[in-house]
């Protein structure tokens, strides 16, 4: 290769070559213990998420259902009270709507025997909504059921030199592979591991680029031999890792903060299908003569099953638009 040619390298990848010295050394040390710290974070509130993600079945608690059969006795006498009240404004109110009286005892009696089965069925069809958002796409934030979160925002935003030059450093806006660092190990790197031809097995060409630098002689760009001919600790190389510091860390932040907005949010709707479960068994048998208050709170137990997937779709959403960026 041409010094012309390494020079144009060099420039067309300006961003990655970045050479190390104690202060970047220090820098990067403590902005990767920064990431690693949040990364952790994240891990813990995604499995929060999932953890809480599985209370939502809360209105089936042994408890809860004990509770619901012994207030029966009670759901007959509002039964009986609505039907008397019910008959007294059939009597005495010429308005009143007697064909929806039929459809208003027909609801009241499947929700009294029917309301628990038909919610375990809808938190199964929950359950199979969320898995299917967060296992579709494999490039998306989720990737695959291995993968954390945050494992997966550090692989999409770590630039590693060896996978470039495997690559033959082709052109940096093509959609070149980043890095081929396995998942699993990607906190656990040496963010400060040099880019040094004698100790990774890399081409020709990478092997003049990690010993080559840009210098100007006054009249035309030249190019110039990075010394690493002394101690190892004052030798000149490149580093071999660039992450995406910005995009790493506000990805982190955001992603932190909604996870914990849905955990919170989550743990809000577990327990609002348990109060609207009971809630309905108690309206229903009341609520003959109108039937709207039976309607306004099945229609809260059918929206909060609705939000739930509606939180993972748009989180997914999110981290396809931050992968996208």
């Amino acid at each position: 290769m041409s010094d012309a040619q390494v020079i144009q390298k060099l420039t067309e990848f300006e961003r990655l070559f970045n050479l190390s010295n104690l202060v970047n050394d220090a820098l990067r040390t403590v902005g990767w213990i920064f990431v690693r710290g949040l990364s952790l974070l994240i891990d813990s509130l995604e499995s929060l998420t999932d953890d809480i993600l599985m209370i939502k079945t809360f209105f089936n608690n042994p408890q809860v259902v004990e509770f619901v059969q012994t207030i029966q006795p009670f759901l007959y006498v509002l039964l009986a009270g609505s039907f008397v009240f019910t008959g007294y404004l059939i009597i005495f109110q010429k308005k009143f709507d007697r064909e929806g009286l039929l459809i208003n005892i027909f609801i009241s009696l499947m929700i009294l025997g029917l309301l628990s089965p038909t919610m375990k069925q809808l938190n199964e069809f929950t359950d199979q909504a969320v898995n299917q958002v967060k296992s579709s796409s494999s490039s998306s934030i989720y990737g695959s059921e291995k993968e954390t979160i945050s494992e997966t925002i550090l692989k999409e935003n770590l630039n590693d030199l060896v996978a470039y030059d495997k690559n033959g450093f082709e052109n940096y806006t093509e959609n070149v592979v980043k890095n081929n660092v396995p998942t699993k190990l990607i906190k656990g790197l040496q963010i400060n591991e040099v880019f040094d031809s004698n100790k990774l097995d890399i081409s020709t060409t990478g092997s003049k680029l990690s010993k080559s630098f840009i210098l100007w002689d006054g009249s035309e760009e030249v190019l110039g031999e990075l010394d690493q001919s002394g101690l190892d600790w004052n030798n000149q190389y490149y580093y071999r890792y660039h992450p995406n510091w910005l995009t790493i860390l506000v990805t982190l932040g955001v992603m932190g903060f909604t996870l914990f907005s849905i955990a919170y949010k989550l743990a809000r709707l577990s327990f609002e299908l348990a109060f609207n479960y009971v809630l309905a068994i108690l309206v229903a048998p009341a609520d003959l003569h109108s039937g709207q208050k039976t309607k306004k709170v099945i229609q809260s137990i059918l929206n909060t099953f609705l939000v739930i997937i509606l939180i993972f779709v748009s989180i997914k959403l999110y981290t396809i638009g931050t992968a996208y960026l």
